[in-house]
């Protein structure tokens, strides 16, 4: 299996020293997420990924039913990984989750920091963020994203929550989340090994952390010498390369209240709460159900879509409101502005239980395309 096994390139350390970044309006940024965000530790951790123990893993793994853990054998000694043991490596909430937020909300916060692009949640991209958010997006999607480096600029719903934990300081579920996307991958991995087929290590950091973690004293000293290749960095050209491009630079920089604490900038307003939406039923199926949209005052209708993104990412059964132009025909049309419609697909029905953790069923044994929004964090879906 040697020659057919490969470590992804993702999975990055996200830690950067913020003396090494010589523009001063990103180095706030990078301190916030180097020390006082909530994913910090998962963010900063650093390891060398050792290939043999990750070959073993890979080679041997058992998942259980419930898909909270995963097994493997060393020379007759079987370790096993859960996600209670992730969450408490990391330092992820497990308990005393906070509500899920809703696909409006979600809108709201990236109205909130002036995303400059239509608000389609299953297609947002970091090159319509001002350069400030985009380093927070660009380290986020580095270290948790279930994609490589052609996708990072896309922003999946796993980054969705994890950056509206960090940004409001909530308690959700992304443990969760985040762990089930780690357990679809190595479910692959296995079907890979049995196939023959070339075997794709995603997520090598954060198993080699584990594996680590869980190893004897013996076993630790037999993997010493081990071959092993250094996990992927933020390089400092990354930001010179931001700076140059005054991408958006007419826009300002906003931060949350609870962010307001670490950073010299201007908080954005508070939001409407998702209880506040007015909501109006249709009086037929044939009618939309129509919602007032908090930000814009205009109304909006329910739809159900479903958007394939990259096959490197998942299938993401969108959350999206899809700005549509039509004419007000209810008002003057010599005076009237035309009202925005929002086609919303309605949350899945693990998505609205995000506020605790999700019994899934066993991986298939076949070939399949992940679902991040179908696993959400209660948090219990990125």
């Amino acid at each position: 299996m040697a020659q057919n096994f490969e470590v992804v390139k993702n999975n990055y350390i996200g830690y950067f020293d913020p003396v090494k970044c010589p523009f001063d309006r990103f180095r706030p940024w990078i301190q916030f997420l180097n020390s006082q965000c909530c994913v910090s530790r998962a963010i900063c951790l650093s390891v060398d990924l050792k290939i043999e123990p990750l070959r073993l893993l890979c080679s041997n793994a058992v998942i259980s039913d419930d898909l909270n853990s995963i097994s493997f054998t060393i020379e007759y000694t079987q370790y096993t990984i859960t996600e209670g043991l992730f969450c408490e490596v990391f330092q992820l909430p497990r308990d005393n989750f906070d509500r899920t937020p809703s696909d409006i909300e979600l809108i709201q916060f990236f109205n909130r920091i002036h995303y400059q692009g239509p608000l389609e949640l299953p297609k947002l991209s970091n090159a319509n963020l001002v350069c400030e958010w985009d380093i927070l997006f660009d380290t986020l999607a580095k270290v948790f994203s279930n994609c490589t480096k052609s996708n990072f600029q896309n922003i999946p719903s796993l980054l969705q929550y994890i950056v509206y934990d960090i940004v409001f300081n909530v308690r959700l579920n992304i443990g969760h989340l985040i762990w089930s996307l780690i357990v679809r991958r190595v479910s692959n991995v296995m079907i890979d090994h049995d196939s023959g087929r070339k075997v794709r290590c995603f997520y090598p950091r954060f198993l080699t952390i584990l594996i680590n973690h869980v190893l004897s004293d013996a076993h630790k000293e037999l993997f010493l010498n081990a071959v092993y290749v250094p996990s992927p960095t933020t390089a400092s050209k990354f930001f010179q390369r931001l700076h140059t491009s005054q991408k958006l630079n007419m826009t300002p920089a906003v931060v949350s209240p609870f962010m307001a604490q670490f950073f010299n900038l201007p908080t954005f307003e508070p939001f409407v709460p998702d209880q506040q939406l007015v909501i109006a039923a249709g009086t037929s199926e044939e009618l939309p159900i129509q919602v007032i949209h908090p930000i814009s005052g205009s109304s909006g209708t329910f739809d159900e879509t479903q958007v394939v993104d990259r096959t490197d990412q998942e299938v993401v059964e969108p959350q999206s409101l899809t700005q549509v132009r039509e004419p007000n025909t209810v008002s003057n049309p010599l005076t009237s502005q035309p009202k925005t419609t929002y086609l919303i697909r309605q949350r899945s029905s693990s998505e609205q239980t995000l506020s605790a953790p999700t019994s899934l069923s066993p991986p298939l044994k076949k070939r399949k395309t992940y679902r991040e929004t179908s696993v959400s964090p209660s948090m219990s879906s990125q």
